[in-house]
């Protein structure tokens, strides 16, 4: 203690510096202090999500629940390991040290799931990753008295999202409320019962449709270009020009043989010459969507978001995800 009182006392000036030092950085840190309601926390946490359809929660916990406990338990880092079981799904629940790299623990969790064997009907479990940043930082919403919400959605998704989404900072916009076009077809019972149809048969053709199928490489004079066979429908009409196999009910029966004692029939003890004809192709026929079904382009809200009793569109703004480790 006297050695810190002599130093002071002969080197007034070094103490006044380191004074002033210390008192400007400390302003200095707390002015520029980042300050948070949510900050960035790395939550050593991994989930996995299956989806089993159709099972009970017992079949859940014993063909799915518990190959992945046995197959993450001695997983490095591993604190805790926890499942619930639930109709037709499983959720497993994986809690780390806080010194673990959350990364590798995912990828470590994807690699072991490769080699887990599930019943059949099992969907590939979903890995997922606990975080604070998955909550949104702003929610707001808007609305006008001018302005229908067709109108008020076009100008939401056309103008004012992706001016916050290229903010410093934003991650990402989720919207709600807004209104979304679709397709609806009435159905023609009388033509689809005439033609042999139903309307799952109709709705599973024009779903087998909607299909992009990449053919490869081809040559285009000295150049190589990808050639992919596209089968979205993205105009009403090219979904009314969708063709669909029909299956006409008197084509769905079977011939009859014809009576005996028929033209061409043999007696018994004649010998008769048959000529057998070559199979000839056949074509299935088709019809075009629009002959049995009329298609209508109706505009539905998903969701409903409504400011002070009036209809709004909601904006839930995520920042983008920075993680502090904690060693």
């Amino acid at each position: 203690m006297n050695g810190l009182i002599n130093f002071n006392l002969k080197n007034k000036f070094a103490v006044w510096l380191i004074t002033i030092i210390v008192t400007v950085a400390g302003l200095y840190s707390g002015f520029n202090m980042k300050l948070e309601t949510l900050p960035d926390i790395n939550t050593p946490i991994v989930s996995v999500t299956t989806v089993y359809p159709g099972a009970t929660p017992e079949e859940i916990a014993d063909k799915v629940s518990e190959p992945i406990e046995k197959k993450l338990q001695n997983a490095n880092g591993l604190n805790v390991i926890s499942s619930t079981s639930f109709q037709n799904a499983s959720f497993v629940q994986l809690e780390y040290k806080f010194s673990k790299d959350m990364d590798e623990a995912v990828e470590e969790v994807e690699e072991a799931l490769k080699d887990v064997e599930f019943p059949e009907g099992v969907e590939d479990p979903e890995t997922s990753r606990l975080s604070f940043n998955a909550f949104p930082v702003i929610t707001t919403s808007i609305a006008h008295d001018d302005m229908d919400l067709a109108t008020l959605t076009q100008l939401v998704e056309e103008d004012i999202v992706p001016s916050i989404e290229g903010l410093d900072g934003v991650g990402s916009v989720e919207v709600s409320g807004q209104q979304l076009e679709e397709v609806q077809l009435i159905f023609d019972q009388e033509k689809l019962s005439e033609l042999g149809l139903t309307e799952d048969t109709v709705t599973q053709v024009i779903q087998a449709s909607d299909v992009t199928f990449p053919l490869g490489l081809y040559a285009f004079g000295e150049t190589e270009k990808s050639v992919v066979v596209d089968g979205n429908a993205t105009t009403l009409e090219e979904l009314e020009a969708i063709q669909i196999p029909v299956i006409p009910a008197q084509a769905a029966q079977s011939e009859e043989l014809p009576p005996a004692g028929a033209q061409g029939q043999g007696q018994p003890g004649q010998v008769q010459n048959q000529t057998t004809e070559a199979p000839q192709s056949f074509e299935l026929p088709t019809i075009s969507l629009s002959e049995i079904a009329e298609i209508e382009i109706v505009g539905e809200a998903e969701s409903i978001s409504r400011t002070n009793g009036k209809e709004s569109i909601a904006l839930s703004i995520v920042k983008v995800q920075t993680i502090t480790r904690w060693m």
